[in-house]
């Protein structure tokens, strides 16, 4: 029985740790749209707008945790998001890329240019 309280409370003592990162900013090749993910939401701006000011700002985002990085599901103007950070420590972007899926299912992948 001792275990098993020891064994939850490990468990449960490490999920804060995992939905605490920071935000992490990333944009897309040539820098034509720019996002911040944060823990409970996604910022997205773009550089071709004049303002620089934030188009949307989504909440509500499904977030999956994985080991060293995490994925970050969203729905925005019909279509669907999907961005995935492979490892938080070291981004790379032939590991970190977008996904966005239309309503007719074409799909378009972009890699990502990540930092903290």
């Amino acid at each position: 029985m001792k275990k098993l309280i020891l064994l939850s409370a490990l468990i449960l003592g490490s999920l804060p740790a995992l939905a605490s990162h920071p935000e992490v900013h990333c944009e897309t090749p040539r820098e034509s749209t720019k996002v911040v993910l944060k823990v409970k939401s996604v910022s997205f701006s773009s550089s071709l707008e004049e303002s620089g000011r934030d188009v949307a700002s989504i909440q509500g985002v499904r977030t999956k945790y994985s080991k060293g990085g995490f994925t970050k599901v969203l729905f925005k103007e019909g279509n669907k998001y999907m961005f995935h950070v492979n490892n938080y420590n070291s981004f790379s972007e032939l590991d970190d890329y977008l996904v966005i899926r239309s309503k007719t299912g074409h799909e378009m992948t972009y890699p990502l240019n990540c930092s903290k």
